[in-house]
């Protein structure tokens, strides 16, 4: 190989690795931006109480802001989620292991 390929080879070379670190870039970029955007979304315990109407002083109790802490790891979490895009106000219990919370939210609200 002559100074021409060995040229090309570091060119391409270089090439990828401006790329990967580009790559790279866009990744974290976009992982800071979720991170932030997540943080002004209310967690899906809110607005699993939005929608059977708890009401707003009781979300913002001691023992809504413990749950909320464990709503992050929560197995059923996709469900959760999907829970919540349907716009159904029944169905949670079978999944969310908050439920009884929010059940006596709900409850302290009924006349």
């Amino acid at each position: 190989m002559g100074n021409t390929g060995i040229f090309l080879l570091e060119s391409v070379t270089l090439a990828i690795l401006g790329g990967l670190v580009a790559m790279l870039a866009v990744v974290l970029a976009m992982e800071n931006w979720l991170l932030a955007w997540e943080q002004r979304v209310p967690s899906p315990l809110v607005r699993l109480l939005w929608r059977v109407a708890v009401p707003p002083q009781r979300v913002n109790s001691p023992d809504v802001a413990l749950a909320q802490k464990r709503c992050p790891e929560c197995p059923s979490v996709a469900r959760c989620r999907t829970w919540i895009a349907s716009g159904r106000a029944h169905g949670y219990r079978d999944f969310c292991p908050n439920a009884a919370l929010v059940e006596r939210l709900a409850e302290r609200r009924r006349p």
